[in-house]
């Protein structure tokens, strides 16, 4: 397989926005390629509390992802994570 240039700039396009709209708050905003399986990714914010002021950028992030969660965590934190299908494709 090799790497889906589009699908990689989406990733990086929902990291970015997402640094963007967690500045300021104690957030933390990770990625992850490659995983669990090699032809998925994802993006996680998790915090104690994710709040989002400009929902057209939220939107377009959430627009570009396969799948989005939220979920609780311990010690009072919760998670949010858009993962994205088809980070690689086949060689045919």
């Amino acid at each position: 397989t090799v790497l889906d240039i589009q699908k990689s700039k989406q990733i990086q396009f929902a990291y970015s926005v997402l640094k963007y709209l967690t500045r300021g708050s104690d957030a933390v905003v990770s990625y992850k390629l490659h995983e669990p399986f090699k032809t998925m990714g994802s993006v996680s914010v998790e915090g104690k509390s994710i709040e989002f002021y400009q929902p057209e950028w939220f939107a377009r992030v959430a627009e570009f992802a396969s799948n989005t969660e939220v979920y609780p965590l311990a010690k009072n934190r919760v998670r949010l994570t858009f993962t994205f299908h088809g980070l690689t494709k086949s060689i045919d």
